[in-house]
């Protein structure tokens, strides 16, 4: 009987499996991953039990070729694993590193265009890389109302020139709420659907600006 297992951190940290040789029986992984175990040499399918913040959850072997077995089960948060295989048993115990959300903040009060865009100057930071960009707002007098976003496009944003930071145009003329006053906060996310927030600001949503008085 020989038993194999390793540990797939979820594709988008870019990290390649980790290994466990015989004798580990500990390992710190991205929460997410999934652990992995190939058992050969076996007439019976083995079971793998996972225990987690009080919940069990059990899976049983599938075989993949005559004699050999291999089980799956994701990893959330700090675990113990329990393989029992006919004639021996396996324990592992792992520690499940958070992905944290994004952290975003405005680096300046946002400039307004001439065709109603506002030039947003900002940082983010994630653990394995910002995915997605947003802007919210709602009316600067009334804190009951729902947020509106909209999204930015994460190809228009570039590094500042100079300057730390990134920044981008978000047009907003087109919005009923061009040329009134809001509170605007930026939203970053990331590829495990965490979402970071910038604390508020407020600021006059720019409005296309018409020189021609027949336009």
């Amino acid at each position: 009987l020989s038993i194999d297992a390793w540990i797939d951190p979820p594709a988008y940290t870019g990290r390649p499996p980790v290994f466990l040789a015989e004798g580990d029986r500990t390992a710190e992984i991205p929460a997410g991953s999934t652990f992995v175990t190939r058992i050969a040499g076996s007439r019976r399918a083995p079971h793998l039990t996972l225990r987690s913040d009080g919940d069990v959850t059990r899976t049983t072997g599938s075989e993949i070729g005559a004699g050999v077995w291999e089980a799956r089960l994701e990893i959330t948060g700090d675990s113990t694993l329990r393989l029992a295989a006919p004639g021996t048993r396996e324990n592992w115990t792992l520690t499940a590193i958070p992905d944290n959300p994004p952290r975003i903040r405005l680096l300046a009060v946002p400039d307004a265009t001439a065709a109603g865009e506002l030039d947003l100057r900002f940082s983010a930071e994630d653990d394995y890389g910002v995915t997605g960009y947003a802007m919210e707002f709602r009316p600067e007098d009334d804190d009951t109302a729902e947020w509106e976003r909209l999204e930015i496009d994460p190809v228009s944003v570039t590094p500042a020139r100079e300057e730390e930071g990134q920044s981008t145009l978000l047009e907003t003329a087109r919005h009923p709420l061009a040329g009134s006053r809001v509170n605007i906060r930026l939203i970053a996310s990331d590829a495990a659907g965490n979402e970071g927030v910038s604390p508020e600001l407020g600021v006059t949503l720019p409005e296309r600006v018409f020189l021609d008085a027949l336009a």
